[in-house]
């Protein structure tokens, strides 16, 4: 699996609708016009992410699993 710098968009808004953020206040943070958009980037649960940020210690000290 290649990870992208942009991968990380759809982690952290996945992590904002875990956290219980309105997917509107989400769509604006992110600076989608169309919350169609928004939903593209939210996936399933941030722990299938788990994998990813174990790969990255770097990145996951910011981030609380």
């Amino acid at each position: 699996m290649k990870l992208r710098f942009h991968d990380l968009r759809h982690v952290h808004v996945t992590w904002q609708r875990d956290i219980g953020a309105d997917i509107d206040t989400i769509r604006e943070l992110s600076g989608h016009e169309d919350r169609s958009t928004t939903d593209g980037y939210i996936t399933g649960k941030r722990l299938i992410h788990v994998d990813i940020l174990e790969r990255f210690p770097q990145i996951r000290k910011f981030g609380t699993i």
